[in-house]
Order: C-alpha cells, then sequence, then structure tokens
C-alpha cells in the first residue's frame, strides 16, 4: 500500500503519498455541482475503467471518499482496469461501512482524522485513483458510467 501524507512511518517521520494529482484521477466534489454533502454508507456502485497502453507500475485504483479534510480508500476492493476496450460489466461493489475494508489515505490533521463512517455519511467528495506506483503511471486512463446508488 502506498506511504500516506499524515501517517507515521516505522521511524515515526512524516510520509508522503504515492498517489498522482491530478491526472491519474477523476474526481467529483459535491459543491462543484451545487450540491451538498452526500451519505454513501452501504452505496452500490458501479464503473467502467479502461486503459490504453496503461503502464501501472504496482499501482491499484481505488473508490475513495473525503470529507473533514480526512480520505479514505477502498482498498478492499481494487477497481478492475480493462487494457485496450470497454469491460462487457462494470466494476460493481457496495461502500461498507466497515473500516476493516478501507485505508485512511489521508488526514489534514491525523489528531483529528474522521473515522470512515462519518466520511462515508457526510461525503463532500469522491474519486476513483490510481494509488502505490513505484515509478510514475504512464498512458491513457478512461472511466464511463459512474452510478452510485444511495443503500
Amino acid at each position: 500500500m502506498a506511504d500516506t501524507y499524515g501517517a507515521t512511518s516505522t521511524a515515526g517521520a512524516q510520509t508522503r503519498p504515492k498517489v498522482l494529482y491530478p491526472c491519474s484521477q477523476f474526481t467529483l466534489k459535491r459543491n462543484w455541482v451545487g450540491e451538498g454533502p452526500v451519505n454513501l454508507r452501504n452505496a452500490h456502485v458501479s464503473v467502467y475503467l479502461r486503459g490504453d497502453g496503461l503502464k501501472l507500475h504496482g499501482a491499484q485504483c481505488y473508490f475513495s471518499v473525503l470529507s473533514g479534510g480526512t480520505s479514505w480508500h477502498y482498498n478492499s476492493h481494487p477497481l478492475e482496469i480493462d487494457d485496450g476496450r470497454w469491460p462487457a460489466q462494470p466494476d460493481k461493489f457496495t461502500l461498507n461501512d466497515d473500516e476493516s475494508l478501507w485505508h485512511r489515505a489521508w488526514a489534514s490533521d491525523p489528531s483529528t482524522a474522521l473515522s470512515v463512517s462519518k466520511v462515508l455519511a457526510e461525503c463532500i467528495s469522491f474519486e476513483v485513483k490510481l494509488a502505490g506506483f513505484t515509478a510514475l503511471p504512464t498512458g491513457k486512463f478512461a472511466m464511463d458510467e459512474l452510478e452510485i446508488k444511495l443503500a
């Protein structure tokens, strides 16, 4: 898993993320579309992902949620990226409200980081992103038909 900013390494030093911004992610901030926070606890998600000549260099693709200065990756369900074609079926998953299925990727202040349950309940932004690479990913990365059905 990628190092995370705001986390403490075994040596006690702050670590930096291995997450690409902005070219390796698809982000929707609710305020960009005039909407407030949304409750994503146990929401059902489906999405099509495609790579063309995509070299991930160890990266995996995750659905991520953000609220209150805390970001969580749904690392129990890495997203599938088909190479050179759109998949026949979307990748489907449920955003389970169970912290053991998530990885806290970032917190602006680790001492006040929100639980995954709180972030899901008051989500202000969600993303599909690449994380954990050993070298910068290259190639094309595309998304289609992201659908979120609230529980």
